[in-house]
């Protein structure tokens, strides 16, 4: 899983690296990252606001590939 917390971004080139690499993506609403994430399954984009919306995005994308193990998170 790669998290993006950003205020800002350009390209999203980081967003897109991972989703072409099979990785789940959770990023705040910015730049192109929203529409990358809603792209590919599970993508979660989360407000940019309070740090519990990003933990609560975090927790919905682990719950969407539920056989993963505990420690890749």
């Amino acid at each position: 899983m790669v998290v993006l917390a950003s205020h800002y971004e350009s390209f999203g080139l980081v967003g897109l690296e991972a989703l072409a690499c099979g990785r789940s993506v959770v990023s705040t609403a910015v730049g192109v990252l929203a529409e990358l994430a809603r792209m590919r399954r599970p993508g979660i984009i989360t407000t940019d606001g309070p740090p519990a919306a990003l933990a609560a995005g975090i927790a919905a994308a682990k719950d969407r590939v539920p056989d993963w193990p505990a420690h890749t998170i």
